[in-house]
């Protein structure tokens, strides 16, 4: 599949693949009825405190990791062209993006793209194509970086997951 460029030439697709939106793993109950137990304990800490507003944000959060666990992402396309990348409708030129690397989540490959826009990063994940394929395809636009930038957020998130047992 061609698409027209902004300039109004056509852009020839390097490579097109369908995945999930996102990593997706279906709901633990093991690990979910740990994680009510967490927020049974934290929400009476607070209580105790008359934190009334972070309980809320507790559940809340519980709320979201029970829908997410339990709803199916839905499928997108992606698109690698001589343009740039185009991914769930949207385009990134190859201007705005800076370089590229893969992270494993959940026992699935995802394609990460940092850009100089926003969103600030974009998460492709390859279900149907093979991550030496993307390599090719992206290397003479991206630079490749072998490790993926940990932010102190990532850390405190993997260790957080790993308290908890759920990673």
């Amino acid at each position: 599949m061609d698409q027209v460029s902004p300039a109004g030439s056509e852009s020839k697709t390097l490579l097109e693949w369908t995945a999930p939106m996102r990593v997706f793993r279906p709901l633990d109950k093991g690990n979910f009825r740990r994680l009510v137990i967490w927020c049974i304990l934290a929400s009476l800490v607070l209580i105790f405190f008359r934190e009334f507003v972070l309980v809320l944000a507790i559940f809340s959060l519980l709320f979201f990791s029970y829908v997410m666990g339990t709803v199916p992402p839905q499928m997108i396309n992606h698109r690698i062209t001589e343009n740039g990348v185009t991914t769930a409708g949207h385009t990134y030129l190859w201007r705005e993006l800076r370089d590229f690397y893969f992270v494993d989540k959940l026992g699935q490959t995802v394609l990460t793209i940092e850009t100089a826009t926003r969103p600030a990063r974009l998460t492709l994940i390859l279900q149907s194509v093979e991550k030496n394929q993307v390599e090719g395809v992206l290397s003479p636009f991206l630079p490749h970086r072998e490790l993926a930038p940990k932010s102190t957020l990532d850390s405190l998130t993997d260790k957080a997951a790993q308290l908890l047992n759920l990673a």
